[in-house]
């Protein structure tokens, strides 16, 4: 995802343009309905539109045939809320997006498949009675929404949560209750539920995809055979030599920069381990390494994965001096998650106004970088943060978050 390119509200007729087929769904409804019309017109024993509305007036059968084009547009209404609760971003706020996305493309090809599919079951796979006259053309079009519907929520599903990961809000819960087939709103989301009252934050979460990242990324720069490893050793590393290893000896191997990357990925794999000793170790001597060769990007990481583990010690203070380090040397647009857990620290610490400060600059800087899954991250822990401040600041935390305009908390 191009992290340069903001959300771009757009004007009405906007994600029509941005779309990839334009006015083609508009054609073939267009052409299968003169179509079908053309076939009863000049058949004198197999009527399509009859069999399937119901209805012995011609005129009214393509009446109801051709009036199936306003219908093409009722799925994308439901289409823009899911778009929200996948992106994040309200669709009026980015309209070229939701054309980009594919939003309109789907809406409109369900509507048209679906359309198409129901004229032809009540044609020829449904009998006319018991259904039949107004009964008959009425179940035509209910089916018609209903599964324009499901096919619309399906594609986008499953479109949307590789783009953007995990949905969240009214598009999730239509999820729930067409597709997924769910009680458990939180399991999925992965949000925390509001009526508990831990201080359930969505932190920077990092799970054994990362550590295979760091072993797919050690073995493309050649570190199993600089340091004569296997990659099963490598695994175990991170952890096994964290105490007493030499670092000159790693350095003598892999240069200084090299050196000091590797260290900071061991840290991380040590972090997720729960091996906080080792990890806090590996980030310092990363710093050190980096230090001596000034790899600032180095720097700004090893400072922040320092902040993570003296968070996950509950040393928030120490986090605090940790993640304002880091803040200190990373570019404007590389701080929005730095930002986040900057906020959970200073939160923990029942700052939560200065809390509430960051949270919001990280979730516009997320915005802007168009980085959803973070961009909702932020919005939990915004949540999280008015719930765990006294009752009576929330308001006001509250009122902070509606006055940025980044959608419903």
């Amino acid at each position: 995802m191009n992290k340069a390119t903001r959300p771009h509200g757009g004007s009405i007729g906007s994600s029509a343009a941005a779309s990839y087929t334009r006015e083609w769904p508009y054609r073939i409804f267009w052409l299968g309905s003169i179509t079908i019309a053309i076939n009863d017109l000049v058949s004198k024993s197999a009527h399509i539109t009859s069999s399937a509305i119901g209805i012995d007036s011609i005129w009214i059968r393509f009446g109801i045939l051709f009036a199936g084009r306003f219908t093409l547009l009722t799925g994308l209404g439901v289409l823009y809320a899911v778009y929200s609760s996948y992106s994040g971003v309200a669709f009026r706020d980015d309209r070229i997006g939701f054309g980009k996305a594919g939003g309109r493309d789907i809406g409109l090809w369900s509507a048209v498949v679906s359309w198409f599919a129901c004229i032809f079951t009540f044609a020829f796979a449904i009998p006319q009675n018991p259904l039949s006259g107004i009964n008959r053309t009425l179940g035509v079009v209910l089916a018609h929404m209903v599964l324009q519907l499901v096919l619309a929520l399906m594609i986008a599903h499953i479109a949307w949560s590789q783009k953007f990961g995990k949905p969240h809000g009214v598009g999730m819960k239509l999820l729930k209750i067409l597709i997924l087939n769910t009680d458990h709103l939180d399991e999925v989301t992965g949000a925390p539920s509001d009526s508990t009252n831990d201080r359930s934050y969505a932190a920077f979460e990092r799970s054994e995809t990362e550590k295979n990242r760091c072993l797919v990324a050690w073995y493309q720069k050649g570190i199993p055979k600089a340091l004569g490893m296997t990659i099963e050793e490598l695994r175990r590393f991170p952890t096994d030599a964290a105490r007493g290893f030499s670092v000159d000896l790693l350095v003598g191997r892999l240069g200084v920069e090299k050196a000091a990357d590797f260290c900071v990925d061991c840290g991380l794999i040590a972090y997720e381990e729960n091996e906080f000793v080792a990890a806090e170790r590996w980030q310092r001597h990363a710093l050190s390494l980096a230090d001596q060769v000034k790899a600032e990007k180095t720097r700004a990481f090893a400072y922040h994965e320092l902040g993570m583990v003296a968070a996950a010690r509950g040393r928030y203070l120490e986090a605090e001096k940790f993640y304002r380090r880091s803040l200190a040397i990373k570019k404007l647009e590389e701080s929005a998650v730095t930002l986040s857990q900057l906020g959970i620290a200073l939160s923990e610490q029942g700052r939560y106004e200065d809390a509430a400060r960051n949270f919001l600059e990280s979730a516009r800087l997320a915005q802007i970088g168009m980085d959803y899954e973070e961009l909702k991250t932020v919005r939990v822990n915004f949540r999280v943060n008015v719930r765990n401040s006294p009752a009576h600041l929330q308001p006001t935390l509250r009122l902070i978050w509606k006055n940025a305009k980044l959608g419903q908390l």
